[in-house]
């Protein structure tokens, strides 16, 4: 699974969304 795949599968889920991607946004600046 891609990371655009699971973002997806986690958005159609809203399954703590806001958390997931306060989440990436974190990884994406450590990166």
């Amino acid at each position: 699974m891609t990371l655009i795949e699971a973002e997806a599968d986690l958005k159609a889920k809203n399954i703590e969304l806001k958390h997931m991607e306060d989440a990436w946004g974190y990884y994406y600046e450590k990166s």
